[in-house]
């Protein structure tokens, strides 16, 4: 694997304080995300 990247980690840091208020549906953003890479 790729070393992280510093504003990719924090995006993701971001999605999962949303995903504590939000609940599921931002599970298929992660994934969507991820697969945009």
């Amino acid at each position: 694997m790729a070393e992280p990247d510093p504003a990719f980690q924090s995006g993701l840091k971001n999605i999962f304080e949303v995903k504590k208020s939000k609940g599921k549906g931002t599970t298929d953003i992660i994934l969507y995300r991820l697969k945009k890479r």
